[in-house]
């Protein structure tokens, strides 16, 4: 049922800057109140940018490190390349992580200062080596498809850290060789040992994720992994469900698809008013 008179006060300026202190100290929960207030009041990020760079460039000026890195993403949130690219090129190159990642971000296609290959490669080949769970994700993708070796190598140190596109890249890895594989004899086993290994990475990454785009990606992943390579009608319910999740959650048609044409074809029974009861009904204590 629909509630009403619940929605929060809106903050004051103080409140607001409390919080911004907090979430910049690692409080999620603060975070999180920061993104529902920007939902119900409107208060966006370039408000955030603004209280951070008030609160940090006395900091950043005597040579604080984390003052330092968020005057340089909020001057990026504000539109001020320069500022921004002379404050996080001057961190990362003192070795700060954060700002690498930064300065990745921001030189990739649709980042705020531009899309330049050689920097954007520069950089996340720099924090990758830093070990940033997210550059060695991002550095596998680059290299997937190229050399694989490379690929997992980077997708393994980046799962290790339970990040969730790692471990999507990884059992995406695992899953192309399973498909390469023929199946005799001994082969019969490492398929099926690297099919194993795909769905235990794209069930971590579900774990990992919660929720988002990258929870939508790994049942995604789930859905191809159980339609083509774990033929049959129990993989197929398994092979829906998570196809429908994938579809609700990227709005993908190709998903939607993919989830219309196995229920059709094994005439299955689903429940989409009810994910819970669906998913229990299909998995028992599984998932």
């Amino acid at each position: 049922m629909r509630r009403f008179g619940n929605k929060p006060p809106k903050p004051t300026a103080k409140e607001l800057t409390e919080l911004v202190k907090k979430w910049d100290q690692g409080d999620k929960e603060a975070g999180e109140q920061v993104k529902s207030f920007e939902k119900s009041f409107g208060t966006g990020e370039k408000q955030v940018a603004k209280i951070r760079i008030a609160l940090y460039t006395q900091a950043a000026y005597k040579g604080d490190r984390q003052a330092r890195y968020w005057l340089g993403v909020s001057q990026a949130r504000l539109g001020n390349r320069e500022a921004s690219l002379e404050w996080l090129t001057n961190l990362a190159r003192d070795g700060e992580v954060g700002a690498m990642r930064e300065l990745a971000k921001g030189y990739a296609k649709g980042g705020c200062y531009g899309y330049r290959k050689e920097e954007y490669r520069y950089w996340i080949q720099k924090a990758a080596q830093e070990k940033d769970a997210w550059a060695q994700a991002k550095l596998g993708q680059i290299y997937e498809g190229k050399d694989g070796e490379k690929a997992r190598y980077w997708f393994t140190q980046s799962a290790k850290q339970d990040c969730a596109a790692g471990l999507i890249g990884l059992g995406k890895s695992f899953y192309n060789e399973a498909m390469s594989v023929i199946t005799a004899g001994e082969e019969t086993k490492r398929k099926e040992k690297l099919q194993r290994r795909a769905e235990v990475c794209f069930l971590r990454a579900l774990d990992t994720a919660q929720k988002g785009r990258e929870f939508a990606q790994a049942c995604h992943e789930l859905g191809v992994l159980y339609e083509f390579a774990l033929p049959g009608k129990a993989f197929a319910e398994k092979a829906a469900y998570f196809y429908y999740r994938a579809w609700k959650g990227l709005t993908s048609r190709t998903d939607g698809e993919a989830f219309e044409r196995i229920r059709n074809q094994y005439g299955l029974q689903t429940d989409e008013a009810d994910l819970e009861a669906w998913e229990k009904r299909i998995f028992g204590e599984e998932v």
